[in-house]
């Protein structure tokens, strides 16, 4: 049996999706998930269905959701307790866990210098994604610090991809996937920075400068600010045509987007 967060909340086994209920018993499932291995009290599962403002009957429909979910999970995988309930899983089998396992295992070996295992294993981790996480409770308030955290990752390990791509020599795949990465995240100083380098090892650089450019253009004109030291130096280096920008690893700014740009003077 597997538990799915990465889109919308769904439990298979065989690779095929199980009935967990409606919008109400969903969200006690995905409650559980985020807390799986630890138990969840009444009121917090409460108030991860209903809100603010639960029916006077919420306990007793939570008793009833959670019934028919333990029918689909086994009663040892979603145990009563006293204060609460607890949700068992190993958890390669949630797959947002899994995502987590495989992006630090290839940062680990990308940072190692196996490039070729840290884009497989960042590709798997990518692989995993159906949608938005979270996709079906995405309004609910207890999600949503996990749906920032998650797309946060999600979009460190894309461009952990461009980095790897970069350091196996695939010059064009890091530029179109560098490029995807710039048109939805502009401001995303780590994905510029890639797109920037990718353009240049691919000979374009005029078109990595004016990358550069248009990025600064953005940041005083939205925020006044510049962008950070690690942008700019890349500029300058690939400006004055740097001979270790052709074999050197992608640069990877610590700060992204406008947090790690520096206040105009």
């Amino acid at each position: 049996m597997e538990y799915r967060i990465l889109g919308s909340t769904e439990v298979t086994e065989g690779g095929r999706s199980l009935a967990v209920g409606g919008p109400k018993p969903r969200r006690a499932l995905a409650a559980l998930l985020l807390e799986a291995g630890r138990v969840v009290p009444v009121e917090s599962l409460v108030d991860a269905v209903w809100g603010d403002e639960p029916p006077r009957s919420a306990v007793n429909a939570l008793q009833t959701y959670v019934s028919r979910l333990r029918r689909v999970l086994g009663a040892g995988t979603l145990c009563r307790h006293r204060a609460g309930y607890r949700l068992t899983a190993d958890p390669d089998l949630i797959d947002a866990r899994r995502f987590e396992r495989l992006l630090a295992a290839g940062r680990a070996a990308l940072a190692g210098g196996d490039p070729r295992v840290g884009h497989r294993r960042v590709e798997e981790a990518l692989g995993l994604w159906r949608g938005p996480a979270l996709l079906d409770v995405g309004d609910a308030p207890f999600a949503q610090a996990e749906i920032a955290r998650l797309t946060e990752l999600r979009l460190v390990a894309a461009e952990t991809r461009v980095e790897a791509r970069l350091a196996l020599g695939d010059v064009s795949g890091s530029v179109a996937a560098a490029r995807a990465l710039v048109a939805d995240q502009p401001l995303r100083e780590r994905g510029v920075a890639h797109l920037m380098l990718a353009l240049h090892r691919d000979g374009r650089t005029g078109e990595a400068l004016t990358t550069y450019h248009d990025v600064r253009r953005l940041l005083v004109d939205e925020f006044g600010l510049d962008p950070g030291d690690g942008l700019a130096e890349l500029a300058q280096a690939i400006l004055r045509q740097d001979p270790g920008l052709r074999a050197a690893p992608s640069p990877a700014p610590h700060a992204v987007g406008p947090r790690t740009a520096r206040h105009r003077e």
